[in-house]
């Protein structure tokens, strides 16, 4: 219903630009410049000058931010990224772009796949509609460095803390997070055991917001063909939350993951909500995110 409703929404809004475009009857367009003798090469330089004053003054502050990442060792999003997701129309382009290429460079549709959530039945105990579920995809952290699976230093002081926490020893398939993220959330089997980790199934993200819960998804890297599989109601990646107008001047960090957790919560005060953190570094040196 809502991609109905927005392309309903941009039809719309698209009608009059069009007719305008469509019944424009100016002569001097540039594709008859170009066919004028002694009008083609100022009309293409004029365009050509036109792409270098947007694209340079960009591309020389990329260059800048990736000297201070290097100075600093603070990984940053691509400066042209966040200005892309900052202003009309481009954000809709680069978030539009990132999908088509998400279904382009993957073989399978979500849709193709095995659904666990038909082919099995699960009933669920009485009284947890105002259930709330944080998942935190930390690949490169390793349960035995974690105090709450008995490792000798205590590394998570607050998580033991947690009342109704369920832990469980997560095992990667792959070391490339592209392919690890294929097989990690499926149930054993659930991906091919090839160089590919071809799914056979949806994972479990998609399982739950077939079983009724809303989900957010927040990352700081882009792995766009997995947060489509997970059926979220709404995803944002690190350069569109580094364009938010509340982000501005920030670190553009995984600390910044938590304010997008604490705005997901207070949209769905009523529970029954799923909420999907990828950060970009490590999770246990993110305090926040390891507390």
């Amino acid at each position: 219903m809502l991609v109905l409703n927005f392309i309903l929404w941009l039809i719309a809004v698209s009608a009059l630009p069009l007719i305008l475009i469509w019944n424009n009857r100016c002569r001097y367009t540039l594709l008859r410049q170009l066919r004028t003798p002694g009008q083609r090469i100022r009309s293409l330089a004029v365009v050509v000058l036109a792409g270098i004053m947007v694209w340079a003054p960009i591309r020389l502050l990329d260059i800048q931010q990736k000297k201070v990442e290097r100075a600093t060792g603070v990984d940053l999003p691509s400066y042209g990224g966040v200005v892309a997701n900052s202003y009309l129309p481009s954000n809709w382009l680069s978030a539009l772009g990132l999908y088509a290429w998400a279904r382009v460079d993957e073989s399978s549709d979500n849709n193709s796949l095995l659904n666990p959530a038909k082919k099995f039945t699960y009933q669920a105990p009485q009284n947890v509609d105002d259930t709330y579920v944080v998942f935190i995809i930390g690949e490169t952290t390793r349960w035995d460095h974690m105090g709450i699976f008995g490792y000798e230093r205590n590394t998570t002081p607050k998580l033991a803390q947690e009342k109704n926490l369920a832990a469980f020893r997560g095992y990667s398939c792959d070391t490339a997070t592209k392919l690890s993220l294929r097989c990690m959330f499926v149930r054993q089997g659930g991906a091919e055991d090839n160089p590919q980790r071809t799914l056979k199934e949806q994972n479990i993200f998609a399982v739950l917001k077939q079983l009724g819960f809303s989900s957010d998804l927040y990352a700081m890297q882009s792995e766009m063909w997995f947060y489509s599989n997970t059926m979220a109601d709404n995803i944002a990646y690190r350069e569109q939350i580094g364009a938010e107008p509340r982000n501005r001047g920030k670190p553009v960090d995984d600390m910044l993951l938590v304010d997008e957790m604490q705005q997901s919560l207070g949209r769905n005060p009523d529970g029954k909500h799923l909420i999907i953190l990828l950060p970009k570094v490590r999770i246990l040196t993110t305090p926040a995110l390891s507390a």
